[in-house]
């Protein structure tokens, strides 16, 4: 991104696919890392929605007795 926004004399845009379970902890480290000497509102964070893990077989597959495991939908609403 910096070398991109020396080459066009414009500050360019950062975003970043996170998920529920790591969003903060990112925000956090990029925080601590001095935003990689970016402006911090450059840097967007996207955090992806999650959804119910299913079986090849199709399935749902739970976390524990009564309770679905879901993850991030891996596409950030980029298709929809």
């Amino acid at each position: 991104v910096h070398v991109l926004s020396e080459r066009y004399g414009k500050t360019l845009p950062l975003a970043i696919m996170t998920s529920s379970k790591n969003q903060q902890e990112t925000i956090k480290f990029f925080e601590e890392k001095k935003w990689f000497g970016l402006h911090p509102e450059q840097v967007q964070f996207i955090c992806q929605d999650n959804l119910p893990f299913v079986s090849d077989e199709g399935n749902w597959q739970l976390e524990r007795a009564g309770a679905l495991a879901c993850g991030p939908c891996g596409n950030g609403k980029a298709f929809m």
